[in-house]
C-alpha cells in the first residue's frame, strides 16, 4: 500500500512539473523585440533581470524565480500561494496569452519610473504589445564567404622545345693521298758459274705482297734498286 501511494505522489509530482521553459519579449508601437524582465514584484520590460518563465500543463500554471504569476490590479504580479495564481497561461498563435480565449493574448505596456509595467488590460497612455518566446539567436548577418575558388593556375604556356638541327657538316675524311709506285721486272735466264746467287737458279717465289707507303718508303725504293744492279752485274760476269 505505501509503495502505490509513493507510486501516486510521484506521478503527481511528474504531471504538474514544468512542461516548456522560455523567455519572454514584447513587440509593439515602439517597442521591438523588448525581453520582458522581472522586478522581483511584477513582470516588466527594461527593468530588473530577464524572466524565465515555467509553464506546466494542462494545469496552466506559470512560474517564474519559484514563484506563480498572478493577474491583480498592478499587473502581473508574483505570488507564493498557488490559490491565487492564475491558471490557463499558455500560447494562441505563438502569442503568450493570460487565459483560454484568443482576446487574452493582449497586453498592455504602461511607462513606469524605470521600463515599463505590463497588465493586460487597456488602459490610457499604455502601449499595446503582444508577448511572444525570444531568447532565438538572430540570424547571422556575416557576408558569405568570398573566398576565391581554389587555386586558377594559368595552364603553362612554355613553348615546346624548339632545339636547332644540328648544323655540323657530315663527317668528311680527309682525302688519303696515294703513290702510285711502278716497278720494272728483269727476268734472270742464266748466271755465270761462277755466281753463287743466281736469281734463274732459286726456285720460283710467290712475288712480294705490295708495300704500303709509310714513311720509310724511299729507303725500301732504294733497296729494290740495289739488288737489280746486283743481278744486271752477275749478268755480266
Amino acid at each position: 500500500m505505501q509503495f502505490l501511494n509513493t507510486l501516486a505522489l510521484a506521478t503527481l509530482a511528474a504531471f504538474v512539473a514544468a512542461d516548456q521553459s522560455f523567455t519572454l519579449v514584447a513587440n509593439g508601437d515602439g517597442i521591438s523585440n523588448s525581453p520582458v524582465t522581472s522586478d522581483g514584484q511584477q513582470l516588466t520590460l527594461d527593468n530588473g533581470n530577464t524572466a524565465q518563465i515555467d509553464l506546466q500543463e494542462p494545469s496552466g500554471f506559470a512560474q517564474t524565480g519559484g514563484k506563480f504569476l498572478t493577474i491583480d490590479s498592478n499587473g502581473i504580479s508574483f505570488t507564493d500561494d498557488n490559490s491565487k495564481a492564475s491558471k490557463d497561461w499558455g500560447f494562441v498563435d505563438g502569442k503568450f496569452r493570460s487565459g483560454p480565449s484568443i482576446d487574452q493574448a493582449d497586453f498592455f505596456a504602461c511607462k513606469a519610473d524605470k521600463g515599463y509595467t505590463l497588465i493586460n488590460y487597456q488602459k490610457d497612455g499604455c502601449v499595446a504589445v503582444s508577448l511572444s518566446q525570444g531568447g532565438a539567436p538572430a540570424p547571422s548577418s556575416a557576408a558569405p564567404s568570398s573566398a576565391a575558388p581554389s587555386s586558377s593556375e594559368a595552364p603553362s604556356s612554355a613553348a615546346p622545345s624548339s632545339e636547332a638541327p644540328s648544323s655540323a657538316a657530315p663527317s668528311s675524311d680527309a682525302e688519303v693521298t696515294k703513290t702510285a709506285e711502278s716497278h720494272t721486272l728483269v727476268t734472270v735466264t742464266d748466271c755465270a758459274s761462277t755466281v753463287t746467287d743466281c736469281p734463274a737458279r732459286q726456285s720460283s717465289s710467290a712475288p712480294a705482297a705490295p708495300t704500303v707507303p709509310t714513311a720509310n718508303g724511299a729507303a725500301a725504293v732504294g733497296a729494290g734498286a740495289g739488288a737489280v744492279m746486283v743481278a744486271a752485274a752477275a749478268l755480266m760476269l
